[in-house]
């Protein structure tokens, strides 16, 4: 018996970005391309999986189209992307929680700190610059707010 085998210019293993982005470049330059996943779907780290009706991000989820290559190969603008707050929300048992870069959005400080995922005693050091007042402001605050947002303004920034 006989098994025919198929040829291939290239093989690529691996159908994460990077190996689908080969695939296309070498497609378009006249290649005969394959593409090998081990996995049940594509997009490697990059995949948005569904459980209990849920959809889950695994890998990093963050494009910045600043970047050459993005802007070569990706059409951002179809992309319709949208800017987002430095920081995440966090589920917790009693419910989300807020925990922000700092020097950002100084007015989230005091969410930061009743978020239970940071304390007063995690505050920049002494040389973090001039938002380190908005956080001991804010930790202040924060003890005695359940709600309260600590205006700031660090060198004519107004606060977000």
């Amino acid at each position: 018996m006989s098994m025919a085998r198929a040829q291939h210019d290239v093989v690529i293993v691996g159908a994460g970005l990077a190996g689908l982005r080969a695939a296309i470049t070498l497609g378009h330059a006249g290649r005969d391309v394959v593409v090998l996943e081990a996995a049940d779907g594509v997009g490697g780290r990059q995949r948005t999986d569904v459980v209990d009706g849920f959809l889950l991000d695994r890998g990093f989820q963050v494009l910045n189209p600043a970047y050459p290559a993005v802007r070569r190969w990706v059409d951002v603008q179809a992309l319709r992307l949208k800017p987002f707050p430095v920081g995440v929300q966090v589920r917790r048992e009693t419910g989300l929680v807020t925990l922000a870069d700092p020097r950002r959005h100084p007015s989230l400080v005091p969410a930061t700190l009743r978020s239970g995922l940071l304390s007063p005693g995690m505050l920049p050091p002494s040389h973090a610059g001039p938002h380190r007042a908005c956080w001991l402001r804010a930790a202040r605050s924060a003890g005695r707010s359940q709600g309260g947002i600590v205006p700031c303004m660090t060198r004519g920034i107004e606060p977000d």
